[in-house]
C-alpha cells in the first residue's frame, strides 16, 4: 500500500514539519508514504499561469492507475469514517495507491481538480497550508486506526 501527498512549497523546519513527520512515522506501519513538495510558481502575476505551471509539476509525480485526491474548497466534505472507509476499498480491495494533492497559493488547476478522482473539501474556510498539511496526514492516520479497529479512532 502506499500514499503519496503532493503539495506546493517545502514544508519548512519548525513544530508543523514535526507534527507531520511524527504522522508519516504513525502512518508508515500501515503504508509507505511519500512527500513530493513542489516549487511553487506563485511570484507570476498571473495565478492561472502560476496553476498550469504547478500542474505540470504535479502530473509529474501522479502515479499511474493511482486514486487521485484533489483537495480544493469546492470539494466534497466527508466524515472520519466515510474517509476510511474510501482509504480501505482503495488500498486494499482496489490494491491502488493514493495520491493526495494540496495545491499553491492559487489552489490547484481547474483541468487537475476534473481530473481528480475524489474532489475533497477539508472546509469552507481558508486554511494555512501547513495546518491543510497536518490535518491530511492526521486524517489518514485515523483512517488506517479505524480500519484496523485501533483505539485512537475513538
Amino acid at each position: 500500500m502506499k500514499i503519496r501527498f503532493i503539495w506546493i512549497d517545502k514544508t519548512k523546519a519548525g513544530p508543523e514539519k514535526d507534527i507531520i513527520d511524527d504522522y508519516a512515522s504513525r502512518i508508515k506501519r500501515f503504508a509507505d508514504v511519500e512527500i513530493i513538495e513542489i516549487k511553487s510558481s506563485a511570484r507570476q502575476e498571473n495565478p492561472e499561469s502560476a496553476m498550469e505551471e504547478e500542474a505540470r509539476d504535479i502530473e509529474k509525480h501522479l502515479l499511474k492507475d493511482s486514486f487521485f485526491i484533489a483537495t480544493t474548497p469546492s470539494g466534497k466534505e466527508i466524515s472520519s469514517h466515510k474517509f476510511a472507509e474510501l482509504m480501505k476499498d482503495v488500498l486494499k480491495v482496489q490494491a491502488k495507491p493514493v495520491v493526495i494533492v494540496v495545491g499553491g497559493r492559487y489552489g490547484i488547476a481547474p483541468r487537475l481538480i476534473k481530473a481528480s478522482n475524489l474532489k475533497l473539501s477539508i472546509s469552507q474556510m481558508t486554511l494555512n497550508h501547513y495546518l491543510v498539511r497536518i490535518f491530511l496526514f492526521e486524517q489518514v492516520y485515523r483512517g488506517f486506526c479505524i480500519m484496523d479497529s485501533l483505539p485512537y479512532a475513538k
